[in-house]
């Protein structure tokens, strides 16, 4: 969640900085458990998107 805000505040749309933010994750877990759906699909994006 984080790395979502960052993105964000940095002037990319919320729907921009989520998959920014899940790419990162899959980079830094690809071979770990941590790469399951199950730890970085859930976060979705409610209303606005812009």
């Amino acid at each position: 969640m984080a790395k979502f805000y960052q993105n964000w505040h940095s002037g990319m749309s919320k729907a921009k900085a989520l998959q920014a933010a899940q790419i990162a994750w899959l980079q830094t877990h690809q071979q770990q458990l941590e790469s399951h759906p199950g730890y970085w699909a859930p976060f979705i994006l409610i209303g606005n998107w812009l």
